[in-house]
């Protein structure tokens, strides 16, 4: 077998659980299930394979496959996929040519700590969970202070990384996104066939394609610049483009030639992995995206201020680009990564554990029998098409509420034979909503305890 030290047999683990801390959290109209522990801790990247089912890099140099559910929203298994991929993070996946198998791309480092950064290809050929095969895509990716992280397949079949800088203030080996053909082999750095897609990237953690095509990246700026400035950032990422690092960190002056973020995430965030709702899947709005974000490490190193899952209101127009941050969950420990996965629940990671928070991967899905959805084009006079369901309850009555600054639209309907209901919200076109915060609301009110859940929308 090629590359024995790089791949193992799958075998079966145990879900583990640690004492004390919490299985089940409830938040904001949501649950949160602890779905798997790792028995060595640091869940790390987070990937829907090819089966539909969970994996996850951890840093003891493992991936593993997720699936089913026990009691308390467990995984019943977690079975092995590969060894010795140290610090994994970030995964990627594409079907063999044949399509019978699977090929899965892991960025990930030579040794437990330290070591130099690789991209390795590890063929699955007949779709059985265990590798045959694997191959080194790049050899020696920049070491040091920040090291490759996510991975992400483009419209253009590339597969795409993103390099932090190798120092602290300064760009080093890395502050860029790269591209590489997923076929290519045993390439080191500065081989032309690694593509520089953008710089000026300090350490751009986490990078998501949209529905479009269009490449998100987020940014953690410099440390020691104080405790109120510069925000970590949300970059749409440019073919060619410069971010400025180091000369220019935060929004550039005016008529300076770097590209400025498209949204600020928070102050020394450490805004890490993102994934994109492109098709609607998780509440909220479609196309919106979610951001893990690790924490400050200024002033007290055991503080997870800062720290949560956010999402991302997206607006894009011919004049630009306009956001609107809306926090999910707060001070949830160290999550790096996250997921949006077809069964309609959004999985994260944390990687560092605090007194309520393990060491695991999350599982989110809303605590109450119904989901809405919103597609909009936000702005006043706009309308904001809202989708309930509640398969539970088809045919029962439901009453969505437009809640504005002074005044709230309230609708009542029918689900349909199959729980569902959508009715287009008319937002009026007063001039005093224009940039702020409105809800959709959506309740059962004929069931015990009338559950209610709601989406908040910027308007801009």
């Amino acid at each position: 077998m090629k590359h024995a030290a790089v791949i193992t047999c799958a075998t079966a683990c145990l879900i583990a659980a640690l004492p004390n801390l919490s299985a089940q959290v409830q938040v904001d109209g949501y649950r949160i299930d602890r779905y798997w522990t790792p028995e060595g801790g640091d869940a790390r990247a987070l990937l829907q394979g090819p089966d539909g089912q969970i994996w996850v890099g951890c840093g003891d140099g493992s991936v593993r496959i997720l699936s089913g559910f026990e009691a308390k929203g467990r995984a019943k298994s977690a079975t092995l996929f590969t060894r010795g991929v140290w610090n994994p993070n970030g995964l990627a996946w594409r079907p063999t040519r044949d399509g019978k198998g699977h090929e899965l791309f892991v960025c990930h480092t030579t040794a437990r700590y330290g070591g130099v950064g690789r991209i390795s290809r590890l063929i699955d050929k007949d779709a059985d969970g265990q590798p045959e095969d694997a191959k080194f895509v790049i050899l020696n990716l920049p070491p040091g202070a920040h090291q490759t992280c996510n991975l992400a397949f483009g419209p253009d079949g590339m597969l795409y990384f993103a390099q932090g800088a190798t120092s602290d203030r300064g760009p080093g080996g890395g502050a860029l996104i790269g591209k590489v053909d997923p076929d290519a082999e045993k390439l080191r750095w500065g081989d032309p066939a690694i593509k520089t897609v953008a710089t000026g990237l300090r350490n751009p953690w986490g990078i998501a394609f949209d529905g479009t095509g269009t490449l998100l990246a987020t940014d953690n700026v410099s440390d020691k610049l104080g405790d109120a400035t510069p925000p970590d950032e949300l970059n749409v990422i440019k073919e060619g483009g410069d971010y400025g690092f180091p000369r220019v960190e935060g929004r550039p002056p005016k008529d300076h030639p770097s590209i400025g973020p498209i949204a600020d995430l928070g102050v020394h965030a450490a805004a890490s992995g993102i994934t994109v709702d492109t098709r609607g899947r998780f509440a909220g709005l479609r196309g919106q995206a979610f951001v893990a974000k690790w924490g400050s490490w200024t002033g007290d190193p055991t503080s997870t201020a800062g720290s949560g899952i956010v999402r991302v209101q997206l607006h894009r127009s011919k004049a630009g680009w306009k956001t609107a941050v809306h926090p999910l969950v707060r001070n949830c420990g160290r999550p790096l990564d996250v997921l949006i996965a077809d069964d309609g629940a959004l999985y994260f990671t944390v990687q560092r554990s605090t007194k309520d928070w393990a060491e695991a991967v999350y599982r989110m899905t809303p605590s109450v029998p119904l989901t809405l959805r919103v597609d909009a084009a936000p702005g006043p006079g706009s309308t904001l098409n809202a989708t309930v369901h509640a398969a539970a309850h088809a045919g029962a009555k439901l009453r969505l509420r437009l809640v504005l600054p002074r005044a709230s639209q309230v609708h009542t309907i029918q689900l349909d034979g199959s729980g569902r209901a959508t009715i287009p919200l008319k937002v009026p076109r007063s001039s005093y909503l224009a940039g702020g915060t409105i809800e959709v609301e959506a309740s059962l009110p004929d069931l015990p305890g009338n559950p209610t859940t709601t989406v908040p929308v910027t308007l801009f």
